[in-house]
């Protein structure tokens, strides 16, 4: 086999074991090889350059160093290697003119590497990339020649990091990662309008700069839409293809030496895509990257905006041309964009039009629904949904918007009211109200979550919901409705729980919550965090308030295995990496309710760098609040275990962090919560640590937000176990501090709202054990 031949047949067999298993490749390439050991031995050779990140831009060809590269290149010192490809080196380098500071990144290419005729053409593309204005592609300044004859190019230096690092650090989701690759599209798109094609779009060649703003890099060999064949000197552009391609991402038309095309590029595109979004694949974005990767070029995209466009109506809820959907497919589409007439549309319309296909089926289907939609409807439609979904949902995970929520949701109350009451209301406007009374119940007051502090009125939302999307259920078995219902189940399992209001009636929300997660088959980002959440606030209340800690604990590790257990897709998702993360707060929780808190610890631990790392990436409220309440339960118990100022250590970053959103939020009661558990925590520590002046500042900001933000007057006829808490936690401090009698006299008031409360329902097992005991026992030494 010719060497040329053989390298073909490599580059060819390496693409194709990308697919195949790690596990399997040795049995495949020795089925697949034959008897050539030096194939062989290339194919493995390749797959070691990628897994070392060795293959880009030509790193599947054996290099020709730059030896000795110059000090400077014109204005320019150059200060250290970037890295290296097959085509040159790439250098950082800065102006050191005096005139003006300048850092950038300058290129150069290997000796010997381009004909005379390949150097000239180079120049003139040069000028034109120089040209480019464009916010994803990596800016071209200056170009020449060095004194040696190097060919050089003078580029902007991206302050980011390649795109493999940014998925593996940051755990973008799929929304995150389809809106960078739709940028990185626009830049090709770009660069294609210019009659230029990049030739090696890869993920190396992608570098993201905060926040998730791609930059297209190695435009310096890319070529102008089928420049090369003219090239005839000395058989160069067969050795530039070569170097220009990189083996898994490369089209098999350039494998074969043919010439590079906007059509190669966004074959490229296509695996770039695949490498975006791991298997198992959604269906649609799976139908995309297969037209873009078709071995046949006439079938692929005939652009990359309309590949780009395709992603779009994805993100957008739009069918997207690849796929093959069926005659319903279309519909569907509609119906989860237009959700106040799903049911509706579905149950009238498919008997009239069963089998009729096509896009005159679709445009039927839309009129018929828009005939059925009268005054009161589009009236009430437009405004929950506006307002109630897009505008709500749109500012929730925003700093700063309680109020304009609050304001949202009373300007919406009567309009859903009437809505609901209407004896004469389709199962589509009553799923449109049961959604607006779970927002306006989100908006209103709930327990740890961004919202005001109503929490009676919240729930009274919550229970209206509930009861409209039963009667939805009862007659419509579509995966939206169940799940909207569990979704409203568990917060009402959250509420009635952890605010000790009822929680039999939290028991019996979180059993029928998962009772409905069951019927749904096919996993999602949304199903699975709906399930983790469900088990979470189940075992909770297992174990404070029904006796039941052995079956509470099992169910958190069933929560855990069950997320850990679902695809890597959905594992990555921000909501459903917020949910495990709360199942090891309460994991670590247990551990020290079965009198193991050194090694909850390393739990607590883990779980907060984990919740950190994901609320610092979404700059979500919810995410910061979760984020508190680990580092709060961690603190608390290395203060039990005497470990003052690891707690301090602790407690600070979530203090200014929180302090920083309530200055944003004064309205949210979650922040308030919060930040009276943090200052009462920390008066504690600061008190264990000698610092008395700082301990008793903190117990009154403590206490301050305690009285606005706990209920201090209890919840209608139910006392406030929440502030009973608060009042215990101060306790600490002051108990810590010597102050006996304040101590005693904050006890005497915590241990009897805590009875009050005990007198009408069955107290929780966590109050008992972990505060009125040790409360009651110190009370025995205070004066009475």
């Amino acid at each position: 086999m010719a060497d040329i031949e053989r390298e073909r047949r490599a580059l060819e067999l390496f693409e194709a074991m990308l697919e195949i298993d790690v596990d399997a490749r040795d049995r495949w390439l020795a089925e697949h090889a034959g008897d050539d050991p030096q194939l062989r031995g290339r194919v493995t050779q390749l797959l070691e350059a990628h897994s070392n990140n060795a293959i880009r831009t030509g790193g599947a060809i054996e290099e020709a160093a730059i030896q000795e590269p110059p000090e400077r290149i014109g204005a320019y010192r150059l200060e250290g290697l970037i890295g290296s490809g097959g085509m040159g080196s790439v250098y950082a380098a800065r102006r050191d003119r005096g005139d003006f500071e300048h850092e950038v990144a300058i290129k150069l290419i290997k000796p010997g590497l381009l004909s005379e005729q390949l150097t000239e053409r180079f120049g003139r593309e040069r000028q034109l990339l120089a040209s480019f204005n464009h916010p994803n592609i990596a800016r071209l300044y200056d170009g020449g020649e060095t004194e040696d004859g190097l060919p050089f190019i003078v580029m902007e230096k991206v302050d980011g990091i390649p795109l493999a690092e940014w998925i593996e650090q940051t755990a973008r989701g799929l929304p995150e990662r389809l809106a960078l690759f739709i940028k990185v599209c626009d830049a090709v798109g770009y660069a294609h309008g210019h009659l230029v094609v990049h030739r090696d779009l890869t993920p190396a060649n992608i570098l993201v700069e905060m926040p998730n703003q791609p930059k297209l890099i190695d435009f310096g060999i890319a070529h102008p839409d089928g420049a090369e064949r003219h090239d005839t000197d000395g058989g160069a552009p067969l050795v530039l293809r070569h170097l220009t391609l990189t083996p898994g991402y490369a089209a098999p038309e350039r494998l074969r030496g043919e010439t590079a095309t906007t059509l190669s590029d966004i074959y490229s595109a296509g695996r770039l895509l695949n490498f975006l979004v791991p298997k198992p694949r959604p269906p649609e974005l799976q139908a995309i990257a297969n037209r873009a990767t078709s071995s046949d070029a006439a079938v692929r995209y005939q652009s990359i905006v309309d590949m780009a466009k395709d992603v779009r109506r994805y993100t957008e809820g739009r069918p997207v041309e690849a796929f093959s959907g069926g005659s319903l497919y279309p519909l569907r589409k509609w119906t989860g964009r237009n959700p106040a007439l799903a049911v509706a549309s579905a149950l009238s319309l498919l008997a009239v039009v069963a089998g009729v296909a096509g896009t005159g089926w679709y445009a039927r289907q839309e009129a018929l629904a828009r005939q059925q939609a009268d005054k009161r409807l589009a009236d009430t439609r437009a405004l929950t949904d506006t307002l109630i979904f897009d505008v709500f949902d749109d500012i929730s995970d925003t700093p700063g918007t309680t109020g304009a929520r609050l304001t949202i949701a009373r300007t919406a109350e009567r309009h859903l009211d009437a809505l609901a009451s209407d004896p004469g209301a389709s199962l589509a406007e009553l799923f449109a109200a049961g959604r607006g009374y779970y927002r306006l119940a989100h908006a209103t007051g709930t327990v740890h979550t961004s919202s005001g502090s109503d929490l009676i009125s919240g729930i009274a939302f919550l229970e209206r919901s509930k009861d409209i999307l039963e009667k939805v259920h009862q007659q419509s078995d579509e995966e939206e409705v169940t799940l909207m219902l569990a979704e409203t189940h568990i917060a009402l399992a959250r509420d009635k729980g952890l605010g000790f209001i009822d929680t039999e009636a939290a028991l019996e929300h979180s059993r029928r919550a998962i009772e409905l997660l069951d019927q749904i088959e096919i996993r999602s980002a949304d199903t699975v965090t709906a399930r983790a959440r469900a088990y979470r606030y189940r075992a909770d209340t297992l174990a404070c308030c029904a006796s039941e800690a052995e079956e509470g604990y099992r169910l958190i590790r069933s929560g855990l295995e069950y997320v850990d257990s679902s695809p890597a897709v959905i594992r990555r998702s921000p909501n459903v990496q917020s949910a495990r993360n709360d199942l090891l707060n309460l994991q670590a929780g247990f551990e020290v309710f079965y009198g193991r808190r050194p090694r909850a610890i390393p739990i607590f631990r883990s779980a907060l760098q984990a919740q950190s790392r994901l609320a610092e990436s979404t700059g979500r409220v919810d995410d910061l609040a979760l984020e508190t309440t680990i580092a709060l339960n961690l603190s608390r118990n290395l203060l039990r275990m005497g470990r003052a100022e690891e707690a301090i250590q602790v407690i600070a970053p979530i203090h200014r962090k929180t302090l920083a959103a309530y200055r944003q939020d004064s309205e949210d009661n979650n922040l308030k919560t919060k930040l009276a558990i943090i200052y009462l925590a920390r008066a504690w520590a600061k008190a264990a640590s000698g610092a008395r002046t700082e301990a008793r500042a903190d117990l009154k900001s403590g206490m301050d937000f305690a009285r606005v933000s706990s209920w201090p007057g209890g919840l209608q006829d139910v006392p406030s176990i929440n502030f009973a808490i608060r009042l215990h936690e101060a306790s600490e401090a002051l108990w810590t501090l010597g102050d006996q009698e304040e101590a005693c006299d904050t006890m005497r008031q915590s241990v009897a709202m805590f009875r009050d409360y005990g007198s009408r329902f069955e107290l929780p097992e966590t109050s008992l054990r972990y505060r009125i005991v040790g409360m009651e026992k110190r009370l025995k030494s205070c004066r009475s």
